[in-house]
Parts: structure tokens; sequence; C-alpha cells
């Protein structure tokens, strides 16, 4: 009889501690997740009416040759794509024909829940610059 010599191999698990979750990792893992989702829902239509937008403004200042003409064929194209949050009088427009730089800006406040609410200032411009973002 020998004691306190094993013959056997000691499993990985004995020699490196437990592994896994815990159930309070597991909640607060799924909390974090379910915060993810609501924003990413509740942000989502906002960032593509956005795209809308900017995909408007390049094809209406493509188009056009004056400041007067631009705004009224975004105009147009608003009303048949995407809802009213930014009008052809919001448009910030310089230059005239191919040399026109129109830029535009506006905020979207979204609410989450109880007193909690999202805004974001989304600003854009044609041609693009590389300065355009959505910035909460």
């Amino acid at each position: 009889m020998s004691f306190g010599i094993r013959d056997e191999p000691v499993p990985a698990a004995d020699r490196h501690g437990q592994r896994g979750f815990s159930l309070l990792g597991l909640i607060s893992t799924l909390l974090v997740l379910a915060l993810a989702g609501v924003l990413l829902i509740r942000a989502g239509p906002g960032v593509l009416e956005y795209w809308a937008i900017k995909k408007a403004v390049a094809a209406a200042a493509a188009v056009s040759d004056t400041p007067a003409e631009l705004r009224e064929r975004f105009d147009k194209m608003a009303s048949v794509g995407f809802s009213d949050t930014l009008q052809g009088k919001d448009l910030q427009i310089s230059g005239r024909g191919e040399s026109m730089r129109v830029r535009f800006r506006y905020d979207k406040r979204i609410p989450l829940f109880g007193p909690f609410s999202l805004l974001i200032a989304y600003r854009g411009s044609n041609p693009d610059d590389g300065q355009d973002e959505a910035a909460n």
C-alpha cells in the first residue's frame, strides 16, 4: 500500500481549475448582448434613412445645374424614397453646375426606454470628401 502517491494521471480539469461561464457571467453577457440588440434595432432605420439621403443628394446634384433645381429634384426624390426628415430648403449649396457642393446636417433623437434616448448627429456632403459621418 502506498499513501499519498497516485498511480493514475491527474485530470486536466483538476490541475487548472474550473472553466466556463458562471451564472453571473452568463447573465451579464446576455444583458450586454440584449442592450446592443436594442440599440441596433432602434438605430438601424435611421442609418438606412441617412444612406438614402446621401444617395438622393448625389443623384440630384448629378442632374442639376442650379441650386433651386437641385432643391426641387431632392424634394421629389425625398417624397418618394424616404421620410421628410430633410427637405431641399435644409441643404447648404455652394457653386453652380458641375462644381456644385451640397452639404447637409440633421439630428435624430431615438427613444430607447424610459427617460433614455439616443441622439445621432448626421452630416454629409457631395462630392464625398471622406469627412461624411454619422456620429453620436
